[in-house]
This record gives structure tokens, sequence and C-alpha cells, in this order.
């Protein structure tokens, strides 16, 4: 079973995301043990190879910047480098996984923003919403 499959079951079954955190988690700790990675394809274990294979970097040598860092564990494209001794900066658009990143990675450098290809104001939506949580115009508190 995915990652994505037991999502759907958890949510299917109406689960409190109080109950549903340990067992993604569990899941995704377990799929580490088996096989090394903490992304679903292995992106994080191959990268980490070649940094190491072509460039002898590895362990607190690594430097990273994760651009859409989300979940602090999974899919991380970083977080076994972190473990690994690594450190970096994280860029997260959505000022509630920011605060799980800052919590769960106090190593790392967590920036609260986002690439975007044009002004909020030129948005199709006006600058309304601009399908960015921490871009809210007047949001102080992740501003």
């Amino acid at each position: 079973m995915d990652l994505t499959t037991l999502k759907r079951k958890i949510s299917s079954y109406g689960w409190s995301k109080r109950l549903a955190e340990p067992l993604l988690n569990g899941y995704v700790r377990g799929r580490y043990l088996v096989k090394k990675q903490y992304t679903a394809d292995g992106a994080d274990r191959e990268a980490l190879a070649i940094l190491k294979e072509r460039f002898g970097l590895a362990g607190p040598q690594v430097r990273y910047f994760d651009i859409g860092a989300n979940h602090y564990l999974r899919g991380s494209n970083s977080y076994l480098s972190y473990r690994q001794g690594g450190r970096g900066v994280l860029m997260e658009a959505d000022p509630l996984l920011c605060e799980g990143l800052r919590k769960k990675r106090p190593g790392d450098q967590v920036l609260a923003a986002a690439i975007v290809d044009r002004h909020p104001a030129e948005s199709p939506r006006g600058g309304e919403h601009y399908g960015l949580l921490c871009l809210f115009p007047g949001n102080k508190k992740y501003a």
C-alpha cells in the first residue's frame, strides 16, 4: 500500500488528524527502515548518493535549499540529509506547515514565502487569494 492509498483510507474512515498523523508518520518511518528513503520514489537517497560519489559531500557537509518543503517528514526531499547532519533552508508558502517545520527541524532555517511569476495585484483573482496562504494582504503574523 502506498501513502496516497493510506491517506484515502484514513479519510474514508473519518479519523481525526490526531489519530491520522501518527499513523502516516509511522508508515513513512517504516518505509525508511526498509528502503532508507523518505520520498516515495527514492529521489532523496539518489541525490545524496550523487553528492557523495561525484563531489565527496556527505553528512554535515551537505547544504540544501528545499523549495516547497511541505511536511517535515512525509515526502521530504531534504529530511534524509537532515538526519545525516546536513542543514539548509526550507521554503514553504503554507504558514501551518512552516510552524511544523520550525518545531520538528530546528537545525534548518524556515522561510515562509513563495516564488511567484507576477505581483498579487496582477493575479487573475485580483490578489484576493493568490493561491498562497502566507501572501494574504495584511497578514502580519506571517509577513
